[in-house]
């Protein structure tokens, strides 16, 4: 455990001062981000919730990674020495990016804020697949949602976002509907919904309009 927390320090000094000299100082840490990361083929796909440059540090196979965010996703190549490694986040950071001069914490005090606009989304069960929008007007300092839209013929009850998750409640006169997702980019939301009128558990894919 010490040695790899020593590793996790050597890496963030090295990389803090490397990009320095770039668009992105770490040096300068502005607050904290959400991130996370999926191996796809031979490139790992790090995303984070923050636009400006983040500071990633991953875990692949307990083995600490620094990953430079830029515009809230990245692409690396992965040659390690497995295909299918243990993929973790230990931490982000958002740094100082010389394409947001202005920029401060503000995201990290902005619980949601990349959940704010229009969604397309796509929703499937066993029985088929439907199609249609929402809007998340609005995230509390808590957490809580303001919607609106149709979600698939039923009304916006009430949601809560935590993080990158986030669950939103619906109904009408013969249903009750609990969807549950979580960010996966900036621009895609997946998860799962549930009905009252059945067992089953479906799928949900949102892509940002």
């Amino acid at each position: 455990m010490l040695l790899r927390i020593a590793s996790l320090w050597l890496f963030m000094a090295v990389c803090g001062s490397a990009l320095a000299d770039s668009r992105c100082n770490c040096s300068t840490k502005l607050g904290k981000c959400d991130a996370r990361v999926k191996l796809e083929g031979n490139r790992l796909l790090v995303s984070s919730s923050a636009p400006q440059c983040s500071m990633v540090i991953l875990l692949i196979d307990g083995q600490p990674r620094v990953s430079n965010v830029t515009d809230g996703i990245s692409s690396e190549e992965w040659l390690g020495p497995t295909a299918s490694p243990k993929l973790e986040v230990d931490s982000c950071t958002i740094c100082a990016d010389r394409n947001y001069p202005q920029a401060s914490a503000a995201p990290a005090a902005a619980p949601g804020a990349a959940f704010i606009g229009t969604w397309a989304v796509d929703g499937r069960c066993s029985w088929g697949s439907n199609s249609y929008t929402f809007r998340i007007e609005r995230v509390g300092a808590g957490g809580e949602v303001s919607a609106s839209g149709d979600f698939g013929r039923c009304s916006f009850d009430g949601g809560r976002i935590e993080g990158s998750s986030i669950t939103m409640d619906c109904s009408n006169w013969l249903n009750r509907v609990r969807y549950a997702g979580r960010l996966v980019s900036p621009t895609q939301i997946s998860g799962t919904y549930t009905q009252s009128t059945s067992s089953e558990t479906c799928t949900w894919n949102a892509r940002k309009q």
